[in-house]
């Protein structure tokens, strides 16, 4: 379980990352991005999410329920809202960020190895700019694009923030691991891509021949519009008459 009191030493790696974050440019242009989630062949999408980004932060909206989560990292933290209970709390990156460190160095030593540093083959075609990373466990395939000349650093900035949402999504223990999602988002990035369309195969160790797939769909729009900024203002009001409630009571009595 993840607390305020976990330790707060690095990894060098780890430094550099949450360095970045800190000193992220505040001449950012505000964009968003739609993006759709299904699971195998279904036309209907499983998850929806709206994410805003804005100078300091990004904005990340639910549209089927669920927490409204801001990510903020030159304050070094995310803050996860939660509507109906009228609570919110906090998470820093920098225990988040040793809490999966952590993870990956324990689950190295396991029989499972291949989901905590998983290794890929990489091919890419330029033309189409399609990305295919292969392994016998999971296999990810990406349709990138690159973006207008003057919003050349959503590239980064998209990166940072599903870099950071998938650690998060490792929280609490037994969900879904960050790492072969993490590898994704750096083989984008060295090619200053952002994806419009990702699938992820996770294949069956013991019978490959049984496979689950989800695919996503993200769309970017290079302005917010007056409906956006609604709903960011919503958020501001929620900040500031939300119940402050520590991370592992958010959690715990969430049902």
């Amino acid at each position: 379980m993840i607390t305020s009191n976990s330790r707060l030493w690095f990894a060098p790696s780890l430094v550099l990352l949450l360095t970045a974050c800190m000193t992220e440019s505040l001449d950012a242009q505000n964009f968003r991005v739609k993006t759709e989630v299904f699971a195998e062949q279904q036309r209907q999408p499983i998850a929806e999410n709206l994410s805003l980004f804005t100078n300091d932060a990004v904005y990340d909206f639910s549209l089927k329920g669920g927490d409204t989560i801001v990510f903020e990292p030159g304050r070094g933290r995310f803050i996860l809202l939660d509507d109906a209970r009228q609570m919110k709390t906090e998470m820093p990156l920098e225990v988040l960020g040793r809490y999966v460190a952590d993870l990956q160095a324990e689950g190295v030593k396991g029989d499972k190895k291949f989901l905590y540093d998983p290794q890929f083959a990489v091919s890419y075609l330029g033309v189409r700019r399609k990305l295919e990373l292969t392994s016998d466990h999971i296999i990810y395939r990406a349709v990138g694009a690159q973006p207008p000349a003057e919003f050349a650093n959503a590239v980064t900035r998209f990166r940072q923030f599903t870099d950071w949402t998938a650690r998060l999504n490792a929280t609490p223990p037994g969900t879904m691991l960050p790492f072969a999602r993490l590898e994704l988002n750096s083989e984008l990035h060295s090619r200053q891509l952002i994806p419009e369309e990702v699938e992820v195969v996770y294949i069956s160790p013991t019978q490959p021949s049984q496979r689950v797939t989800y695919r996503s769909k993200q769309a970017f729009t290079w302005e917010l519009t007056a409906q956006d900024q609604q709903r960011l203002d919503d958020v501001q009001d929620q900040l500031a008459k939300f119940k402050f409630v520590e991370w592992s009571q958010f959690r715990t009595d969430k049902k």
